[in-house]
């Protein structure tokens, strides 16, 4: 168990999940910047349908999507 400063505890498989959950989100996105998409468009495209069922997952996806649209185009500078 891993027991954060706020919120609930949580298993190493979690935290492998959300590993993973990363790495799609920046490989989706990557492959959009590199197809010349825009952030409004892979806002809109970018659904990463496999954590659908995740908590919070429409709130955050917007914002997942920009984050690391931003962070991979500084970072490509």
């Amino acid at each position: 168990m891993l027991v954060p400063g706020h919120g609930a505890l949580f298993r190493k498989s979690d935290v492998s999940e959300t590993r993973q959950y990363f790495e799609d989100l920046v490989a989706a996105v990557s492959a959009g910047i590199a197809q010349g998409k825009s952030l409004e468009e892979l806002q809109r495209t970018v659904m990463l349908e496999k954590y659908r069922d995740w908590a919070q997952y429409d709130r955050l996806r917007a914002a997942n999507i920009r984050a690391a649209y931003d962070n991979l185009r500084l970072y490509r500078q």
